[in-house]
């Protein structure tokens, strides 16, 4: 079943000149940057600036409300800058900091087929949408991204600006005591490094339509 006590929007943050989670009802899992915070204009008030050299990630202590529930959501608005290409930029986890629950990030794999593709592994290494098999996050503007897990429909899809762009069956994510992370797991910075703005960042217990 869904976590006991678990609200629609589990976590939710706004980067409004601050890292506060702003979800009703939720823990309050406040970010700990690594490096000093940065904000620019966002989609809705302002965003957040994580790059190598400067704020390097965003961090959260493990909490169930960072445990995605049976069917869950997440979504956010980013603008990768020019330093966002490479083999992948680390973009939302909870993973490599306590355990390793899901992972998403921003990809060019193997046989390039997508640049700067969606990318999600799951429990520990099951990488169950590949970005070759989902569409280009383009740099240098913004995108709205999103993973959905939906248990009765069957299936994890990936949304790239409201447009299904990858689907795999579904599977359930155990839950684990990692902690989350924005930017990247590793401190200091590498080239696994996602490099750019993030806006309204949110964790859903729902599985969203587009």
């Amino acid at each position: 079943g869904e976590l006991s006590g678990q609200q629609p929007i589990a976590a939710q943050w706004s980067f409004d000149g601050n890292l506060s989670d702003t979800a009703p009802g939720g823990m309050g899992d406040v970010l700990t940057p690594t490096g000093d915070a940065e904000y620019a204009l966002g989609i809705v008030g302002q965003a957040v600036r994580i790059t190598a050299d400067g704020l390097q990630r965003l961090r959260a202590p493990d909490s169930d409300d960072l445990d995605l529930a049976d069917n869950w959501t997440l979504e956010a608005f980013v603008w990768p800058d020019a330093d966002n290409a490479g083999e992948w930029d680390r973009f939302w986890t909870k993973w490599g900091d306590g355990g390793e629950q899901w992972h998403t990030s921003f990809r060019s794999t193997g046989a390039i087929d997508v640049e700067n593709g969606l990318d999600l592994f799951i429990n520990g290494g099951d990488n169950i949408i590949n970005s070759n098999t989902t569409a280009e996050v383009p740099l240098e503007t913004w995108s709205h991204v999103a993973f959905v897990g939906d248990s009765a429909g069957g299936t994890i899809t990936a949304w790239l600006n409201g447009v299904q762009v990858g689907s795999t069956a579904y599977q359930t994510i155990d839950p684990g005591d990692g902690a989350m992370n924005f930017g990247n797991f590793e401190s200091p910075g590498n080239e696994l490094q996602y490099s750019g703005l993030i806006d309204e960042a949110i964790i859903h217990a729902v599985a969203r339509d587009e």
